[in-house]
């Protein structure tokens, strides 16, 4: 999936979540996607949580976010696309442009995991660094 298909598939699930958790007729499917997303949103930082609850359960637009949250809209915006993709790798996993980065001529599938492991352990490090000792 790329990463903007991965982002509005995201959007999408936020979108129809009240929807989903009210119908009877979900499939199993449905059913999996909607506990793994509830499952993401609540290891979310709780700005986070306020930034996807303001935008996709309030419908609030991203100048009222930006008052509510005392931040720009523009931050507003990029925090958005920002968390929604968080929320995308963790439901889906990461897009395929994320593997792009990793592709030499010579390189095996196992040194290519390797290094992709390597490469998301460190982007989770630095995320949250003041978390870890």
């Amino acid at each position: 999936m790329k990463k903007e298909e991965l982002i509005q598939t995201i959007k999408t699930l936020l979108e129809s979540m009240p929807m989903l958790k009210e119908s009877l007729g979900i499939s199993r499917t449905n059913k999996v996607k909607l506990n793994t997303l509830i499952k993401s949103l609540n290891t979310l930082p709780l700005e986070d949580q306020k930034l996807i609850a303001y935008k996709y359960f309030e419908n609030k637009k991203n100048s009222e976010i930006a008052i509510l949250l005392h931040i720009e809209v523009g931050i507003v915006t990029r925090k958005l696309t920002k968390v929604v993709l968080d929320i995308g790798h963790m439901v889906y996993g990461f897009e395929d442009e994320f593997f792009n980065e990793f592709i030499e001529v010579d390189e095996t599938e196992k040194q290519l995991i390797d290094r992709a492991v390597a490469y998301a352990i460190n982007k989770m490090k630095n995320k949250y660094k003041e978390l870890i000792p």
